[in-house]
């Protein structure tokens, strides 16, 4: 189709368009340029919008946060929520009990709880924390009380309450304060924080049933023996169980024994179970020092761990006392003779000095002082004085005006002082020997003002008899028990054998806890031959140890029975480094024991013993070096 074909179907014949065409004109594109700073103006305001935008929307979203976190505090006030610290405050928990109790009896303890808030609490818990004194109703007491006591109480409902009971036994001081505490702990419905509320609770302790006393006699002079008794009393009607009894001394008496005797130390007792009306005694023999100071006693009752040595206590009492001291006073001073105090040895010399003093105010006239001596130990042979007499119905040393002329007549605050010399058997055979020394100084005359009131004076020192303990280690080529062998003198690479002897004696007293030690040398062999077998000797061959248990040494071993006696065979072959040497073939064996009378530890050594066969009488000196 042509151009004119297309003309006549656009327009229709006789029209005229050449009025309203127009011919285009193509021209070439320019840019229209836009000034940086406008271009910056516009796009600062379009941030501008936004940003208000933003401010806007803060500021709605905070109100609201606002509006709800005061919301939140006026419920929490007015009581539509209660959670924290105010949960506490709604919450009621008290502790009823006596305030007064009687110790060693039965205390009971009501623990009340109300829920005020308007929440559940979940998950309870109570716990009763005991005062440290008190122990269980049923079974063994404890020196550390009674453990804390836990109750699970579940859920408490809005308004819901309840009572829990707790019982015990209650020890302690008449005049203390018992304290202890309750806690419930918590978790209010809705929150995950828990939570806990404390009471605490007391009772004073106004008497017991459980009494320790402290008994002394009304008047006590400085040098003198004095007896302290001490009394546990129950007036409970139920057992008390495991009971000890602790007593502290003043420092002015000086403990000498006990009935019963203490089983720790001088002061420990095991009193066990006590029933009830039961009473326990224990009479404290001791010497009492001159002091100017007021002394106390003190007593005690309660539990005892023997392990750590800690004391619970149930019941306590002090006795204060004054002592006095003597008008005319009498004291001895040992400066030769005590092993330890108040200990001695069989056989020991004593050099001691009688010491005296008038404290009188005025002055005293003819006096004498003597000097009694008592106890099987005593030589009364050995007894000497310069100055003093002794006289044999008496077996005593006594000091007269007639001879000593500072005794005619004794001056206020005047003193001197007499020296003896004495010594204990030596061999006493027998156990549980003593020695006691009795002084006085007297005066015939009371002096005016003095009239019925004894100025006399008197002292006493005891010693205990520790047993004289012996050990030996011996050593033998030819002996009558077994054969050795091998060549004496000894020979490089050739094995001679040995009898090894060990022997105790003991004078008095028994001995505990006996063991004697020594060891072989590397070069030595242990031919495992005991006399007698089974002697309670074993050799340890990792650390070549030997060790014998003889068990406990009878007073008179060795005396008035045999020797308690252990032997046993080594072997030594010699070296080449040995050759003309007496090498060591047992080292040198110590002995330790203890005296069960004094108490006294007993340790002995004995030399070692080599090739040079000292205690073989049928050895030669040349027997002894080593040869090729």
């Amino acid at each position: 189709m042509g151009l004119d074909d297309l003309k006549k179907k656009l327009s229709r014949e006789g029209q005229d368009f050449s009025g309203r065409y127009e011919r285009p004109e193509l021209r070439r594109h320019v840019e229209k340029q836009v000034p940086r700073r406008e271009w910056r103006r516009d796009d600062r305001s379009d941030d501008s919008s936004f940003m208000w935008r933003r401010i806007f929307w803060w500021g709605v979203g905070g109100g609201l946060l606002v509006i709800a976190l005061v919301s939140v505090v006026v419920l929490i006030f007015s009581g539509g929520i209660r959670i924290g610290s105010n949960a506490n405050t709604l919450l009621d928990l008290t502790v009823e009990g006596s305030e007064e109790i009687v110790a060693g009896d039965k205390a009971v303890w009501k623990v009340a709880y109300h829920n005020n808030n308007t929440v559940a609490l979940l998950d309870t818990v109570i716990t009763f924390e005991f005062p440290p004194t008190a122990q269980s109703l049923i079974g063994d007491f404890s020196t550390v009380g009674l453990p804390r006591q836990q109750l699970s109480l579940g859920t408490i409902a809005p308004g819901g309450k309840g009572e829990e009971m707790f019982s015990a036994i209650l020890f302690g001081a008449e005049g203390d304060t018992q304290s202890g505490k309750v806690f419930l702990e918590y978790r209010p419905e809705g929150s995950s924080v828990r939570l806990s509320k404390e009471v605490a609770f007391s009772s004073l302790v106004t008497s017991s049933l459980l009494g320790i006393s402290v008994e002394t006699p009304e008047q006590l002079k400085s040098s003198q023996e004095a007896e302290m008794l001490v009394r546990i009393v129950s007036s409970a009607k139920t057992p008390y169980r495991g009971l000890w009894a602790d007593v502290e001394y003043p420092e002015a008496f000086e403990y000498i024994s006990a009935d019963p005797r203490p089983v720790r130390g001088d002061h420990i007792w095991s009193v066990g179970d006590l029933p009830p009306d039961g009473e326990f005694i224990v009479k404290i023999k001791g010497k009492i020092r001159e002091t100017v100071a007021v002394q106390n006693a003190r007593a005690k009752v309660g539990l005892y761990d023997r392990t750590t040595g800690n004391f619970a206590l149930f019941s306590s009492t002090t006795k204060s006392f004054e002592i006095a001291p003597a008008f005319l006073a009498v004291s001895f001073e040992t400066i030769q003779g005590q092993l330890e105090p108040g200990v001695a040895t069989a056989g020991d010399s004593f050099i001691v000095n009688v010491r005296w003093r008038n404290n009188l105010s005025v002055p005293v006239t003819n006096a004498t002082v003597d000097v009694r001596f008592e106890g099987e130990a005593v030589d009364l042979r050995t007894i000497k004085s310069e100055r003093g007499e002794f006289n044999p119905a008496q077996n005593a040393l006594v000091w007269v005006p007639g001879r000593i002329p500072e005794l005619l007549v004794v001056e206020p605050e005047e003193e001197g002082a007499f020296g003896f010399e004495f010594r204990t058997k030596k061999d006493l055979v027998g156990k549980n020997f003593t020695v006691r020394l009795t002084s006085s100084m007297r005066a015939p005359e009371v002096p005016e003002g003095y009239a019925g009131v004894d100025i006399n004076g008197l002292a006493t020192e005891e010693f205990k008899v520790a047993s004289r303990v012996a050990f030996s280690q011996k050593g033998f080529y030819t002996d009558s028990r077994i054969r050795n062998s091998g060549p004496l003198p000894p020979r490089v690479g050739e094995e001679t054998t040995y009898l090894v002897v060990w022997s105790v004696t003991n004078t008095a007293n028994d001995i505990t806890g006996a063991v004697a030690h020594a060891t072989l040398p590397s070069y030595i062999r242990w031919m495992n031959v005991v006399i007698p077998a089974g002697g309670g000797i074993t050799f340890d061959p990792v650390t070549r140890e030997l060790t014998w248990s003889p068990g406990a040494i009878s007073p008179g071993v060795g005396y008035s029975t045999r020797a308690k006696e252990v032997a046993f065979q080594i072997g030594f072959t010699p070296s080449v480094p040995q050759v003309g040497t007496m090498p060591q073939l047992v080292s040198e064996a110590t002995f330790e024991g203890v005296d069960a009378f004094t108490g006294r530890k007993v340790a002995i050594t004995s030399r070692e013993f080599t090739t040079s066969l000292d205690d073989d009488p049928a050895a030669l000196q040349k027997d002894g070096n080593v040869r090729e």
